[in-house]
């Protein structure tokens, strides 16, 4: 299958804890092409005091990697994104840097540190909801409030809030409790998105195509595709 989105990578080179050099970011699209993905969102981290990058070298390592992409493959695109991390002033973070919204487009990715109460969860992302924006919560198997509370989930989706996981944990990689949690996810029909959330070539490397073969298989080529294409397509075309 190709045509499938990557909707949370970090490949930009030397900018967070992903890619280092060029070299691997170059290696990291190579493997997303034979994988099947042809559409990669770059989501460099931005957490206050850790992950502050201007804004003008984002500009020129993305347009690094568009002429890189391309070389791999023509039909191979990359968009600009990030991935904000929730604080205080996230709001003010999301207005200042709202072109690294997936895409360009309304859609912002989103994590919060693992130990986030529902309250403060529920609140931040209101609040991101109440600007016109749309928050996509970022590896949603990763937060204890999440995972232990369905209903709360469920509210999170009626409000608006969109739902990603990594396409490695839907895999096993990252535990077993992870795994029923994205299958859980699957059977109430609450998952919205999956990125790989890659980092290099050796460590959390991009699996994207294992994951899309896996969701054909348990749950049909029709389901993998609203999922990993339809979906982010849906980002793209602004609706």
């Amino acid at each position: 299958m190709t045509g499938l989105y990557d909707i949370h990578c970090h490949l930009l080179p030397g900018v967070d804890d992903g890619a280092e050099t060029e070299k691997e970011s170059e290696g990291m699209l190579a493997m997303e092409y034979n994988q099947g993905v042809r559409h990669i969102f770059l989501t460099p981290h931005y957490r206050r005091g850790m992950f502050e990058t201007k804004q003008e070298k984002l500009d020129v390592l993305i347009q690094q990697i568009c002429e890189m992409a391309h070389r791999i493959g023509p039909d191979l695109t990359v968009y600009p994104g990030c991935e904000f991390y929730a604080d205080d002033r996230l709001l003010d973070t999301l207005e200042e840097h709202r072109k690294f919204f997936l895409g360009g487009s309304d859609h912002a990715l989103i994590e919060f540190g693992a130990g986030t109460s529902q309250v403060e969860l529920r609140e931040t992302l209101c609040g991101v909801l109440s600007y016109g924006w749309t928050p996509v919560l970022a590896h949603a198997e990763r937060y204890d409030c999440v995972t232990k509370d369905f209903t709360f989930l469920e509210e999170l989706s009626d409000l608006g809030v969109l739902i990603s996981v990594n396409a490695g944990s839907v895999l096993g990689q990252n535990g077993i409790s992870a795994k029923k949690f994205c299958r859980s996810l699957i059977k109430y029909d609450l998952l919205d998105l999956i990125g790989s959330d890659a980092h290099g070539l050796r460590r959390r490397k991009p699996d994207l195509g294992a994951c899309a073969a896996y969701l054909t298989k348990k749950y049909g080529s029709n389901y993998m595709r609203r999922i990993m294409i339809d979906h982010p397509q849906k980002i793209m075309e602004g609706r």
